[in-house]
């Protein structure tokens, strides 16, 4: 992938309430933009990323750049997803 491809990342963990509402809250913006892609990564299984954002998830990352800790930022994330040359959205 070159980097205006690259997925946003969803690093979440299981068990946790603030992480299942930031995707529930994220799932305008996907449908919004179906040219982008997501991706959701359970932060325990990545053991060279835990440390970084360990204490942060939820966290939206995309192409190394955080979005949003904690709690969703729509308007952040729908400009940058605007500003992507790979999202495409349909009116």
């Amino acid at each position: 992938m070159t980097d205006d491809k690259e997925a946003y990342i969803v690093y979440f963990r299981e068990g946790c309430h603030l992480c299942v509402d930031f995707v529930e809250d994220l799932l305008p913006l996907i449908e919004e933009f179906p040219g982008a892609e997501f991706e959701l990564q359970d932060i325990d299984k990545h053991p060279d990323i835990k440390p970084v954002y360990d204490s942060k998830v939820p966290v939206l990352v995309h192409n190394g750049q955080v979005l949003c800790e904690y709690f969703l930022d729509y308007e952040t994330v729908r400009e940058h997803l605007m500003g992507n040359s790979r999202a495409v959205r349909y009116d």
